[in-house]
């Protein structure tokens, strides 16, 4: 059976009203626990939290490479419980995804590819800096002194008028 696409739609629910900093965390968290999960390609983590039977709920939406639903459903509470995130409910968002929306996870059993190799020193280019006002000044062509001068007396002579 092939893999399909499946968007995850969940509550993690909250103790309290959560701040700004707290929902970052929460995305934070699940995206940590996301990558060491390969089938869950994008979590998503919508604020502002909403107040439903006495409590706080963040929505939060995954998308999932899995045979079927019911596995979908699974990694992704895998996934919360791994991220020690306590969730309220999860279920399938009913948004038809097509393999354009994420890409396909790697093959577990096919290993981590090998670390890009380092540049050597003499393929590195240094960063390149702001020019300074005196190496400005030798490269800028030079201004007509005259006329800026002749500006500057007008200005003067219409401020004390």
């Amino acid at each position: 059976m092939s893999e399909k696409l499946f968007e995850v739609a969940g509550e993690c629910a909250m103790s309290g009203l959560p701040t700004g900093v707290e929902i970052e965390r929460v995305g934070v968290q699940l995206e940590q626990a996301r990558r060491r999960t390969p089938a869950v390609v994008r979590t998503v983590v919508q604020g502002p939290a909403a107040f439903k039977d006495r409590a706080y709920v963040l929505e939060s939406r995954f998308v999932v490479w899995a045979d079927d639903g019911d596995r979908a459903v699974t990694a992704v509470g895998s996934l919360l419980e791994g991220a020690k995130i306590p969730y309220r409910g999860l279920h399938l968002s009913g948004r038809a995804l097509t393999d354009a929306d994420a890409p396909r996870p790697r093959d577990a059993r096919a290993g981590r590819a090998s670390p890009p190799k380092a540049k050597s020193a003499a393929k590195r280019r240094a960063p390149k800096r702001a020019a300074s006002a005196k190496a400005r000044a030798k490269t800028a062509p030079p201004r007509r002194q005259g006329a800026a001068r002749g500006k500057k007396k007008a200005a003067r002579a219409r401020r004390k008028r």
